[in-house]
């Protein structure tokens, strides 16, 4: 059994020390056949790094860290070595443009003499440019560009006030005109290849106006699995995990093989369904031999969840949003748009489309829930830590038909939250803290809610049982059965176990008052 190269990036390591690598040497020469300048955006730990360190070897002329992978077979490369300028933005400092300029400066300052080369150049532009055309007089080859996480020194500032805006918007223009140096006519014939990559999808105007030759691969149907974990890769290479997994949870690799897909699959990135899995979330799971909330990140998801408490943007059209393909690359720093971030961060994903329009959703159960739980402690944030745990206690009352002690649980949250003159507390606001409880609570599957005059009707399924809930302010909870009653047909046809629930809610008092249960036979 090969090593789980758990947050390895170094292809040099993972396969000198003998650790799993899933082969994706068939999109890399692709790409050098076809043309010269790319540019591709993934979510964080989605594989950019090891495809970059991947590059980095393959330019090198390591032949030896390839034997085996599909591009050392039949001859598909000539293995010559190549000079390679290599940045990782998400590593230098940026914290002011001036920092940022430095180290950039400072960069290409050790990489020069890295090949023993001089660049003297006073300006950031020209010594980027000395040292493409320096490193192709010393060895007479073309030179090979790799750029990771390139927009890092501009999102990292957003959503922090002016002050970082204006940040944001001078690192970006230093690194516009940065990257525009390559499509000079004094150093494009000595670039052999360029490589840039990230988080976010910059419109081109914004970072790439003065190199519009980059051919993006980032919703491109051919490159749609270049990045990530498919089905197929995952039974290839980490069958025996998944074995050792079967056996510790006292199952069988199928049923591990579906848990996977729900917790971690899901993402998609083309127009053509193929379906990937998050390569940290996988490794991790199959490390620690347990299915947990790996990829998440913290800060990059308070910065959201405030975007959207902001723009009272609907949290439960989240499950559902069409969108155009311009919406993959807008990116306005002042104002971003809530859908693009979304999707290129990996909170959501394509889950369908209707020509001209993409359906948008969460990929998985994982990114669901850990991103409607931090909505919803961003709900609840003045609650202690007892009382913002108690919402994980809904799914497992709902799952054993305890529905006044769920009534309960809800009720004790909404009677804990302080008054808070800044909250507008109306029948929106506890509609949608509702939602997010029963949500967030681990249930695996909701259809998205349908407002209808003020009411809120959703799909509830945890386990093998479904529940169908009306939640309305002053209402008649006989009134709302009648309502959700017209659902039915959808659900019946699935055999489960099916319930209606209509719950009445009093603004006043800010708790529920009333409450009627259906069971339905099927």
């Amino acid at each position: 059994m090969q090593k789980l190269p758990v947050d390895l990036q170094s292809f040099e390591i993972i396969r000198e020390e003998g650790f799993l690598y899933v082969d994706k040497t068939l999109y890399i020469h692709r790409m050098i056949e076809e043309g010269r300048y790319y540019f591709a955006a993934r979510p964080r730990r989605f594989g950019k790094s090891l495809m970059m360190s991947t590059l980095k070897c393959l330019f090198q002329g390591r032949r030896d860290l390839f034997d085996g992978l599909w591009i050392a077979q039949n001859e598909h490369w000539d293995w010559q070595k190549y000079p390679i300028i290599q940045f990782d933005l998400n590593t230098v400092s940026h914290d002011t443009p001036e920092h940022f300029q430095q180290d950039l400066e400072i960069s290409l300052d050790r990489i020069a003499d890295s090949y023993e080369v001089d660049i003297s150049h006073p300006m950031l532009k020209g010594k980027f440019h000395d040292l493409i055309l320096a490193l192709y007089r010393k060895t007479g080859k073309p030179v090979v560009v790799l750029i990771d996480g390139y927009d890092k020194p501009v999102t990292y500032h957003l959503g922090q006030g002016e002050t970082a805006l204006k940040v944001a918007r001078t690192n970006r223009n230093i690194l516009r005109n940065f990257l525009g140096m390559m499509k000079g006519g004094a150093v494009a014939p000595h670039i052999r290849f360029v490589f840039i990559t990230g988080v976010s999808r910059f419109s081109r105007e914004s970072v790439f106006s003065d190199l519009n030759n980059l051919i993006d691969i980032t919703v491109t149907d051919r490159y749609a699995a270049m990045f990530g974990y498919t089905r197929e890769e995952l039974e290839h290479n980490f069958h025996a995990h998944i074995l050792r997994l079967a056996n510790r949870s006292n199952t069988n690799e199928n049923a591990i093989y579906e848990r996977l897909e729900r917790h971690y699959g899901g993402y998609r990135f083309s127009h053509e369904p193929v379906r990937m899995y998050n390569p940290f979330s996988i490794l991790r799971a199959l490390c620690n031999l347990r299915f947990g909330n790996y990829w998440v990140e913290t800060g990059a998801t308070s910065f959201l969840v405030g975007l959207l408490r902001k723009r009272n943007y609907n949290l439960s059209a989240i499950e559902q949003v069409p969108v155009g393909e311009l919406i993959f690359s807008v990116y306005d720093l002042a104002r971003p748009d809530p859908e693009a971030l979304l999707f290129q961060s990996g909170y959501l994903t394509i889950c369908d489309t209707d020509d001209p329009l993409y359906i948008l959703s969460y990929p998985n159960l994982e990114v669901r829930s850990s991103f409607l739980k931090h909505l919803l402690y961003s709900f609840i944030e003045d609650l202690d830590g007892t009382e913002r745990s108690r919402f994980i206690r809904l799914s497992k009352q709902l799952l054993a038909e305890d529905f006044e002690a769920f009534v309960n649980t809800v009720n004790t949250i909404f009677a804990g939250i302080p008054y808070n003159m800044k909250i507008r507390r109306d029948e929106n606001y506890f509609q949608t803290l509702f939602y997010l409880m029963v949500c967030a609570s681990g249930n695996r599957t909701m259809s998205k809610m349908l407002d209808n005059q003020g009411r809120m009707d959703f799909m509830v399924r945890p386990g093998d049982k479904i529940f169908l809930m009306d939640f309305k302010c002053g209402q008649d909870p006989a009134e709302g059965l009648n309502i959700i009653e017209g659902y039915l047909g959808q659900y019946r046809a699935q055999g489960l176990p099916l319930f209606l629930i209509s719950i009445s809610f009093d603004l006043e008092k800010q708790q529920i008052v009333d409450h009627k249960i259906e069971p339905i036979s099927s």
